[in-house]
C-alpha cells in the first residue's frame, strides 16, 4: 500500500507498508448532485428501479469477486443479524422484541388478523432462535456481497436537469453491516422497509424481474459462466422471506416515522426502557404507510407459512 504524508502542496513523502490501516473517507456527495429520498412516503418504482438496478450490478460484481478470489469472504462474514452478536446482544434482542410484541397487540384490534396476532406472539416467544435462523447462512444459497443495511436512507439519488422527480443513478452508503450471504437477504429488506405500497402490491414481481435482468447482463460482461436463472433468483428471495419480515417490524416503524415523532429518538434515549416502550407504539400509529404496509405483508407472509 502507498501512503502518503500531504501537505496543502501536495504529499511530499511516501512509504510503503504491508499493514492494514483503518481509514475514514469523508465526502459531500450532494456537490455531485446526489441527495436523500423522503424516507416518510417510501421510493415510487422510478426510484426502486434504479436501486435494485444498481444493487443488482453491485451483486454481480461481488459473485465475480468472489470467484476470482474466495478468501474475500472471509472478511463479510458478519451481517446485521450474526449469530454471535445476536445471541450475546441482549438489548438487541430486547428491542426486536418490543417491536414485535407492538405490532402483535396492534394487530389483534385489526378486524381479520386476530390469528396472526397469535402466530406473532409465538414468533416473539422463541425470537432468539427466529432471528438466528433468519441470518443463517443455507446449504447451496446464491452467494453475493449483501450491502446489509439497505434502507432508504443508506441511498440517495441523482436526478436530471431540471426534474427533481425522475431519478437517473444511485449511490450506496454505509456499508459496515455487508456480509456474503443470499441476494434474497438485501431485496427482502429492501422492499419490505423503503417502497410505496402501491409498488409492492402491484410491481413487485417487475421489481424483481428489473434485478434479474441486470444481474445477467452484468454477469455477462464480465464473463461470469454460473448465470442464475430467474426461479433462481425467485427462489433466493422466496427462501429469504423471514428477512423481509424481520425489516418490516423492525425497520419500516422507524423508517416511516414522520420527523416530529422521531426528532427525540436515538440510541441513548432509548436505552430507556420506559422511553422505549412509549416511543415504540408512537412508531407504529405516526406514519398511516406503516399500518397500512404493515396490514398488506402480514396477510403475505401468513399465507405463505412463515409464522408456522
Amino acid at each position: 500500500m502507498l501512503i502518503g504524508q500531504g501537505t496543502k502542496f501536495g504529499a511530499k513523502c511516501f512509504y510503503t507498508t504491508r499493514e492494514p490501516m483503518q481509514t475514514i473517507v469523508f465526502d459531500d456527495l450532494t456537490q455531485y448532485g446526489f441527495k436523500l429520498a423522503c424516507r416518510q412516503n417510501g421510493l415510487n418504482e422510478e426510484h426502486c428501479v434504479v436501486i435494485l438496478q444498481k444493487l443488482a450490478k453491485f451483486h454481480a460484481a461481488s459473485m465475480v469477486l468472489l470467484e476470482k478470489d474466495p478468501s474475500s469472504k472471509e472478511h463479510f462474514q458478519t451481517g446485521m443479524l450474526d449469530e454471535t452478536y445476536i445471541r450475546t446482544n441482549e438489548r438487541f434482542v430486547d428491542f426486536m422484541s418490543l417491536q414485535l410484541r407492538t405490532l402483535a397487540e396492534l394487530a389483534a384490534t385489526w378486524e381479520g388478523y386476530e390469528d396472526i396476532a397469535e402466530k406473532l406472539h409465538r414468533h416473539c416467544d422463541n425470537l432468539t432462535e427466529n432471528l438466528v435462523r433468519t441470518g443463517k447462512p443455507k446449504e447451496g444459497e446464491i452467494t453475493v456481497l449483501n450491502h446489509g443495511d439497505f434502507w432508504v436512507n443508506n441511498f440517495m439519488f441523482k436526478y436530471k436537469a431540471g426534474d427533481n422527480q425522475i431519478p437517473m443513478d444511485a449511490i450506496f452508503v454505509d456499508f459496515q453491516n455487508s456480509f456474503f450471504g443470499s441476494p434474497g437477504c438485501d431485496i427482502n429488506f429492501f422492499l419490505n422497509s423503503s417502497v410505496q405500497l402501491d409498488v409492492l402490491m402491484n410491481r413487485r414481481d417487475f421489481l424483481i424481474e428489473c434485478y434479474f435482468h441486470t444481474l445477467c447482463d452484468s454477469l455477462k460482461g464480465m464473463k461470469y459462466s454460473k448465470i442464475p436463472s430467474l426461479k433462481d433468483i425467485r427462489h433466493e428471495i422466496t427462501s429469504r422471506e423471514l428477512y423481509g419480515f424481520f425489516s418490516s417490524y423492525s425497520f419500516l416503524p422507524m423508517v416511516a416515522m414522520t420527523k416530529e415523532d422521531s426528532a427525540d429518538t436515538n440510541l441513548e434515549t432509548l436505552a430507556d426502557k420506559e422511553f422505549a416502550r412509549k416511543k415504540v407504539k408512537i412508531m407504529f400509529t405516526s406514519n398511516p404507510r406503516t399500518a397500512n404496509t404493515l396490514k398488506f405483508v402480514l396477510k403475505r407472509f401468513d399465507k405463505l407459512g412463515i409464522f408456522d
